[in-house]
């Protein structure tokens, strides 16, 4: 604990080892005096001036052979009567945690490139089958092959999210962008499941709102029995990246929609920005999981299937185009997960 000048009011044993400081109370020096590393004295002092009341942060201390990583958390010390004395920092030693984490990881990337190129040929057989350019197929037996070939991509598509996790972590991740239609994208990923219908019983609806003269205009383009043309809405972005986002809250949704339940998707156009949001008729998150499941390795439930690396993709490839993504959800009402994009 320090006051607001950086003098020490108070340092506990735990501490003192961990900086290695011999002294004892009272100290001749300020705190950050005694922090001989110069990058982990400079990260400190931003975080002792930061006007923030509560703040944690996470800080590399170097070793003798290796590095210690640190959670820090500040907090201002009050009195009952509301007499501010100073700020105290907590620093809890997570580097075992972060060991276990790497260690996971790597396996995880060795194991999905692994799995990458077999299903990679499954899928393609699975296309030429499905194209008729094997040999002719009945109706039934079609029916079943774009099971599997769905089956075949949502596994690609969590292989996929794993690899870019691991990139976007390395900061290797870039974004190709360039001219995309999220109207085209969101009808195409429905266009597709649609060969599935008859065995999810999921009711899918798709509207979007166009702004046309300084005029919204709203639309339904999924399902449309008559052949329209669709309104274009036109981003620049990585849209392979948005592809998989899109996707990924649409698998997300189908995993907790009950039969016969309903998905709504909405594209609506601002001057600046375009948002998205995609709701559903299922049991809801709890409040206290709202922050949760954005993170790796979250799932609301452990009979759900996946790798719970969905929603953590999504939120980094919106993130990274300068958007921000929420969820909001009532128990037994459903929820309603929400991203914009800059135009």
């Amino acid at each position: 604990m320090t006051d607001f000048s950086g003098n020490i009011i108070l340092l506990n044993d735990s501490a003192k080892h961990l900086f290695r400081i011999q002294k004892k109370f009272p100290y001749e020096r300020k705190f950050l005096d005694y922090i001989v590393d110069p990058s982990v004295q400079t990260k400190l002092k931003a975080i002792l001036k930061s006007s923030k009341e509560h703040l944690t942060e996470e800080i590399t201390v170097p070793e003798a052979n290796t590095k210690k990583c640190l959670l820090v958390g500040k907090n201002k010390v009050t009195t009952a009567r509301g007499e501010v004395l100073g700020q105290v920092l907590v620093f809890c030693d997570i580097s075992h945690e972060r060991e276990l984490e790497k260690a996971k990881d790597d396996f995880l990337h060795a194991i999905t490139h692994d799995l990458k190129s077999p299903l990679t040929s499954i899928q393609g057989y699975l296309d030429l089958f499905l194209n008729d350019e094997i040999e002719p197929l009945s109706e039934t037996q079609k029916k079943h092959m774009r099971v599997m070939s769905h089956s075949t991509q949502k596994i690609l598509k969590m292989v996929n999210n794993l690899l870019d996790i691991a990139k976007i972590k390395d900061g290797h991740l870039t974004l190709n962008k360039g001219p995309w239609d999220p109207v085209n994208s969101v009808k195409k990923i429905l266009t597709d499941l649609q060969a599935i219908y008859w065995l999810i019983h999921i009711n899918f609806k798709a509207k979007v709102t166009v702004l046309r003269h300084g005029k919204k205009i709203t639309s339904r383009f999924f399902p449309v029995k008559e052949v329209l043309p669709c309104p274009k809405v036109t981003l620049i972005a990585d849209g392979s990246l948005l592809d998989r986002a899109i996707s990924n809250l649409i698998d997300n949704a189908l995993k907790h929609t009950p039969k016969n339940g309903s998905i709504e998707i909405h594209v609506k156009e601002e001057p600046q920005r375009v948002y998205f949001s995609i709701k559903d008729s299922g049991k809801g998150i709890p409040a206290n999981a709202l922050e949760k499941i954005f993170q790796k390795f979250q799932q609301l439930s452990a009979t759900q299937g996946g790798t719970g690396l969905g929603l953590t993709f999504t939120r980094e490839t919106v993130e990274r185009h300068g958007g921000k993504i929420s969820v909001t959800s009532k128990i037994g009402q459903g929820a309603t997960f929400t991203f914009w994009i800059p135009k």
